[in-house]
């Protein structure tokens, strides 16, 4: 699966999609940047694994490994509200406002 995360303050939001569609056609709306971006697979163990064999490369951005498999665990185990929020901006730091 593709997926793209992004951000607009603190506000993380990471965004699934099928192999079929394209990275760089993904969007939340105004203002949000896209922060990293890439294909993923999940496990036996229902586990998010970054397939770094892949690379995304439409929106120009790296991957951070660690923090996206993060957010998408979230996202697909159903986390809500403060689970997306990066208050001290550790997880992607080029992109603070």
């Amino acid at each position: 699966m593709k997926y793209v995360i992004f951000k607009r303050g603190e506000l993380v939001v990471p965004v699934i999609s099928s192999e079929d569609s394209i990275h760089a056609l993904l969007g939340v709306g105004n203002g949000f940047k896209a922060v990293s971006a890439g294909f993923f697979y999940i496990d036996e163990l229902g586990e998010v694994v970054i397939d770094e064999s892949r690379i995304a490369t439409s929106f120009r951005v790296k991957q951070y490994k660690q923090h996206d498999k993060r957010y998408l665990n979230y996202l697909i185990k159903g986390y809500t509200g403060h689970f997306f929020y990066d208050f001290e901006h550790i997880c992607y730091p080029e992109v603070n406002e």
